[in-house]
């Protein structure tokens, strides 16, 4: 039993320096520069079909009880 607590205790050890490396310092954003957009947008509508479709038909309604118009 004494090896198998010696290599958890060895295992702990290595985990935790693995976690604690690294120079601590991130670099900083530039809040002056031009913003850059890119990518992509998803989005999930009352259209989106089975098996959904009710679920988002029922959610519609719902939000277009609460905000008319």
């Amino acid at each position: 039993m004494r090896p198998l607590t010696t290599f958890a205790a060895l295992l702990g050890t290595l985990a935790l320096t693995g976690c604690a490396g690294g120079s601590g310092e991130a670099p900083a954003a530039d809040v002056t520069a031009k913003p850059e957009f890119s990518g992509t947008l998803s989005i999930l509508t009352k259209f989106a079909g089975d098996p959904l479709s009710p679920y988002f038909e029922k959610l519609a309604a719902a939000y277009e009880k609460k905000h008319p118009g």
